[in-house]
């Protein structure tokens, strides 16, 4: 899914043209929407690279901590990451250690 969203959103939002001299001459309401896109761009990269360093442990069972669970290596909870509003719940998801 955040393979899919990094691909498609990469070709509408460029962060090279956040530091262009033409951005300052836009809306700000356009500003503000082009640096939420190059925002969620950059975190789907970075997602994928959490999801598949999630993957390699799990496939090699070093994960398993209970019966039917596989969460002892967590580096990111997506859905609390994605729906959270606070940047203290923000960043407690993102990179968290058991």
């Amino acid at each position: 899914m955040f393979i899919g969203a990094g691909a498609v959103l990469s070709k509408f939002f460029d962060v090279q043209h956040l530091v262009s001299p033409e951005f300052a001459n836009y809306h700000f309401l356009y500003k503000l929407f082009y640096c939420y896109g190059t925002l969620k761009t950059e975190m789907a990269t970075y997602l994928v690279g959490f999801c598949m360093m999630e993957a390699a442990p799990i496939m090699c069972g070093l994960a398993y901590s209970e019966p039917n669970t596989f969460n002892r290596v967590r580096s990111a909870d997506l859905w609390k990451l994605e729906t959270s509003y606070m940047v203290k719940d923000f960043l407690a998801n993102w990179n968290m250690s058991n």
